[in-house]
C-alpha cells in the first residue's frame, strides 16, 4: 500500500492489490479542496477507485462521536472491493484514525461520493421529480450533519433550503452527495441542499407535489409578509394529506417568563451567547428578551410570534383554512408524516401543525398590500 502525500497530506489512499487506480497530483489536489469546500470540513480520507465501468471517489469520515474508524474501513472495502487483506484494514482504519473528518453529529461515520453542483433557474420542479423530493427543509443550516442524538433526521427525498448554507456555494445553486452509513452500507441516501431565497424556488415547484414542509427557527427571521406568502405557496406545494410543521421561537412564552420570574428564561438556549460586561452572575431577563429581539439576525427583517399572531396571519393573511391549522407540542407527530417524526430539537419552541385538507385557499391579504405594508420600511421622521 502507497499513499501520495506530494501536495496534501494524509489524503489519498492508494492501493495495487485492491485495483485502485492512481492520478495525477494536481487532479487528486483539486478533487480534495472541491469536496473539501462543499462540507466545510478540515481533513478527510480520500480513497480513488478504479472499476470496470470509470473512476469514483470515495471521502470517509469517522469523526463522529463513538464512531469506530475500524468498522468504517471494514465497512467500506467489504461494500466495494474483493479480495482484500486485514493488512489493508488495519492502514485505512489507522489513516482514519489520524484524519477522522469533522463532521460529526449522526452522520461523521461513513463515506460520501458523487457529489455534483448545478444552478437551480427556473427548472426546480425537474429538479424535484430528478431527485425524487418529497419533503422539504426550509432554512436548515446544517442539521444534515449537526443534530441530537435523540432526533432524527433523515435526507432520502428532503431538500434543504437555507441562505447561508452550503457555506462557498453560489446563490441559486443545489449541491448533492451520496452518503452512506457504515453500520447500513446497503442503503445510500441522497443528501440535496440548495443555498437561496426559500420562496423563489418553492414558487417553481409543481402544486401538489410534496409530501410535507418542516422549518425550524427560521420565519422569525423573515418578514411577517414573507411568512404570508410562503405559507401561500406551501399549501400550493403540499399534497391532500400532507402536512406543514413550524417552530419558532415562542414570544408569549418568554414575556411570561420575564414577567413572573420562573425558569424558563434561565434555560434558554439563548442563554450564554449575550450578556453585558458588569453582569458577571450570568445575563439578566431583560439582557435575554433583548438578546432575542435584537441579535441572531432578528432584528433586521424579523418578526416574533405568539400563537394567535401567528393564526391571524395564516388564516387572514394567506387564507389558511381555520380548522386546518392548530398548536401543537414538541415531537407530536399527530397528523405528520413519518419523516417528520422526532425531526425538531428546540423544545423551547411553539409548534404548529398545518394539516393539507382538499380546500381552497381564502382570500386572505391582497398581495399588493403586502407589498405596501409599512411594518418593515417605516422610517422615524427627522
Amino acid at each position: 500500500m502507497t499513499v501520495d502525500n506530494t501536495h496534501y497530506a494524509n489524503i489519498t489512499y492508494l492501493s495495487n492489490s485492491l485495483n485502485i487506480g492512481t492520478t495525477s497530483a494536481s487532479r487528486t489536489a483539486g478533487a480534495f479542496v472541491l469536496l473539501l469546500t462543499a462540507l466545510a470540513v478540515r481533513s478527510q480520507v480520500l480513497v480513488e477507485l478504479k472499476h470496470l465501468d470509470g473512476e469514483a471517489e470515495y471521502h470517509l469520515n469517522a469523526g463522529a462521536k463513538y464512531c469506530d474508524a475500524n468498522a468504517v474501513a471494514r465497512a467500506f472495502l467489504t461494500t466495494h472491493t474483493e479480495g482484500f487483506k486485514e493488512d489493508d484494514v488495519g492502514k485505512l482504519t489507522a489513516r482514519l484514525l489520524d484524519n477522522p473528518g469533522t463532521v460529526g453529529g449522526n452522520r461523521g461515520c461513513g463515506w460520501i461520493t458523487n457529489w455534483q453542483n448545478f444552478m437551480v433557474g427556473d427548472k426546480g420542479a425537474e429538479v424535484a421529480r430528478a431527485y425524487k423530493i418529497r419533503y422539504l427543509d426550509v432554512g436548515s443550516a446544517q442539521s444534515f450533519w449537526y443534530f441530537p442524538d435523540d432526533s432524527r433526521h433523515e435526507i432520502d427525498g428532503w431538500l434543504h433550503i437555507d441562505t447561508h448554507m452550503p457555506k462557498n456555494s453560489k446563490p441559486g445553486e443545489i449541491w448533492s452527495i451520496d452518503y452512506t452509513e457504515a453500520a447500513d452500507p446497503r442503503r445510500t441516501e441522497c443528501l440535496a441542499t440548495y443555498r437561496g431565497d426559500a420562496l423563489a424556488l418553492v414558487s417553481t415547484l409543481e402544486s401538489s407535489s410534496l409530501d410535507a414542509v418542516f422549518t425550524e427557527h427560521m420565519i422569525e427571521h423573515v418578514t411577517p409578509a414573507y411568512v404570508v406568502r410562503s405559507l401561500r405557496e406551501w399549501w400550493r406545494v403540499v399534497r391532500v394529506g400532507g402536512a406543514i410543521r413550524i417552530a419558532i421561537p415562542d414570544l408569549e412564552r418568554y414575556l411570561r417568563s420575564y414577567v413572573h420570574g420562573d425558569d424558563f428564561l434561565d434555560a434558554s438556549k439563548y442563554k450564554g451567547h449575550f450578556q453585558m460586561p458588569w453582569e458577571t452572575g450570568g445575563p439578566s431577563a431583560a439582557t435575554l428578551i433583548n438578546d432575542l429581539f435584537r441579535n441572531w439576525d432578528h432584528a433586521r427583517n424579523g418578526y416574533m410570534w405568539d400563537y394567535s399572531s401567528f393564526e391571524a396571519a395564516a388564516i387572514h393573511g394567506a387564507g389558511i383554512p381555520a380548522d386546518a391549522i392548530r398548536k401543537s407540542y414538541f415531537r407530536d407527530a399527530t397528523d405528520l408524516p413519518e419523516a417528520l417524526h422526532r425531526r425538531e430539537f428546540r423544545n423551547e419552541s411553539l409548534f404548529i401543525t398545518i394539516r393539507r385538507t382538499d380546500a381552497d385557499l381564502g382570500a386572505g391579504v391582497l398581495d399588493a398590500e403586502l407589498d405596501n405594508s409599512n411594518y418593515y420600511t417605516y422610517e422615524f421622521a427627522d
